[in-house]
Parts: C-alpha cells; sequence; structure tokens
C-alpha cells in the first residue's frame, strides 16, 4: 500500500507508477521466487560478475549488519530454509533426520564466507545460498520513500513489506501505525506515532511449515535452530532498511544483547511481545 498526498491526481498516479516501476526493479534483483532475479543466479552459480550497484550496496549494508548484530543478522541462512521447507510438514515431522540435516546446513552458513566486490559476489564454500527478505523490503520501503522526496512529496505512507511515514499525515498530525497481535493478526495491540521513520516487525507467526507455528522462517544463524523466545519484535528507526534487518536479528538474538546493541544506536526503539 503507498498512499500520497497531491494536489494533481493525474500526477499522483504518475508516481504511483514510477513506484510500481522500482519495485519492479528490486524484485528482479532479490526475488528468490523468480527463476532470472540476480540472487537466483548467485545461488545457482555460486558467483555473479559486476553485480548490479543496488545489488552490491544491499549486500554491502547487510555485511555492515551482520557485524553490528553479531551475527545474528546473517543473509546466508537460505539453506535452512531449504532444510525447513522439506523435511518439515504441517502433518509430520522427523526431528532426528531434521536435526542431522540442520548441522550439515551449518557448515554452509556464515556471511563472512562471501566475497564482496565490485567485480564478483562469490561463495567461498560449497553449498552456500542467500536470502536477502530480511533486509531487501526495507531497502525497497527506503528507495520508494526517497523517489517520492526527490518529486516534492511531502506526506506520503509506504508500506511495502516494511513501513515508512514520509512527512506527516495531511491533516497535520502524526501518521498512526499499528503492531499487529502475533496471535490475531487482526487485531491491533499497539499503535505508534511516525514522522520520517521507519517500522519492521518480525514474528514466527509470519510464515510457519507446521501446523504449531514451532518451526518458521525465523532462524538462529548460530544454531540453525528456529527463533521462539519472542512472539514478535518490532523496532522503529530512521530507516526502514535498518528496521527491517533489526527486527529479525533481534529475533534470534538473547534479551541482554538486544539491550546492549540497542543502547548504542541513535533513535531506534523496540517493542518485543511474549519474552
Amino acid at each position: 500500500h503507498i498512499q500520497i498526498a497531491h494536489t494533481d491526481p493525474a500526477e499522483g498516479k504518475h508516481l504511483l507508477q514510477q513506484c510500481e516501476n522500482e519495485i519492479e526493479i528490486i524484485e528482479a534483483l532479490f526475488s528468490l521466487q523468480r527463476t532470472n532475479s540476480i540472487i537466483r543466479q548467485l545461488n545457482r552459480d555460486q558467483r555473479v560478475i559486476h553485480p548490479p550497484k543496488a545489488f552490491l550496496e544491499l549486500l554491502q549494508a547487510s555485511r555492515n549488519l551482520f557485524a553490528a548484530t553479531a551475527g545474528y543478522f546473517d543473509p546466508s541462512v537460505q539453506p535452512l530454509w531449504e532444510t525447513y521447507a522439506e523435511l518439515v510438514t504441517p502433518g509430520r515431522v522427523d526431528e532426528r533426520r531434521l536435526s542431522a540435516h540442520i548441522e550439515e546446513c551449518r557448515t554452509r552458513i556464515g556471511f563472512n564466507d562471501v566475497t564482496i566486490s565490485k567485480s564478483l559476489v562469490a561463495f567461498r564454500k560449497p553449498g552456500m545460498a542467500l536470502t536477502l527478505n530480511g533486509i531487501a523490503q526495507g531497502y525497497l520501503t527506503d528507495r520508494l520513500a526517497s523517489l517520492l522526496r526527490r518529486a516534492g512529496i511531502r506526506s506520503a505512507l509506504i508500506e511495502t513489506g516494511e513501513t515508512y511515514a514520509l512527512g506527516r499525515h495531511p491533516e497535520e498530525r502524526s501518521w498512526r501505525v499499528g503492531v499487529p497481535d502475533p496471535a490475531t493478526r487482526s487485531r491491533v495491540i499497539r499503535v505508534f506515532s511516525l514522522d520520517d521513520r521507519a517500522m519492521a516487525t518480525s514474528a514466527p507467526s509470519g510464515t510457519t511449515f507446521d501446523k504449531t507455528g514451532r518451526y518458521h522462517h525465523l532462524f538462529n544463524p548460530h544454531s540453525g535452530h528456529c527463533a521462539n523466545d519472542y512472539d514478535s519484535v518490532t523496532v522503529a528507526a530512521p530507516s526502514a532498511m535498518l528496521a527491517d534487518a533489526l527486527s529479525t536479528a533481534f529475533s534470534a538474538m538473547p534479551h541482554n544483547l538486544i539491550m546492549e546493541r540497542i543502547s548504542v544506536m541513535t533513535d531506534v526503539g523496540i517493542l518485543i511481545v511474549g519474552a
């Protein structure tokens, strides 16, 4: 959802079309669903020569966040996704077999083993794979905010996976954004006021592999297991990319380490549900 306050409906529609074009560009780089995307090419061939500028930019940002979160934000967890998707079904889980596969996956995880340069992105260990689903939506959201800001827009709400409130609401108040109840997505448990700020929420219930929700898409890169300490983690930050990556990382991080990391970050807030 993208809401733009504009005095000219035709120009507003034109800007929305530009946003759609930008979404298409980012999808072509980072979508794991598209067989011809750059990230699918990287995972298939184990290397990409002369990567596109935006692809390189997000990988470099990911490396910085990997370091800032003590490795809890790690895009190289894609082999875990593939393992859980294959071995966990709604009706049955072979835990012994799953545990063995998780241990094998851990030998292929580690973002430090990804070479990142203008001329080459490549894996140093065979069988590695990346997912940027924990940061790419935020990156896209920020790019759309920049596009609209350059076009002179002073009031907009962008919700493309993560949320960015550009300026103030047309009614001269803050934009109000709700945090969904992880148990009942149709219910809001908290409302935040945002002005030129972003918000992202990560929750195990977002994508689950089994009926109980024990196995899901949020992984602890250090153990290989699903992160089940919290029902949801919401982060507010100056950029959607930062909020997106931190909500992902904090979902698997011990509470004391979260507080330690938050204490040295500028203008970052957090809401944890169900500790």
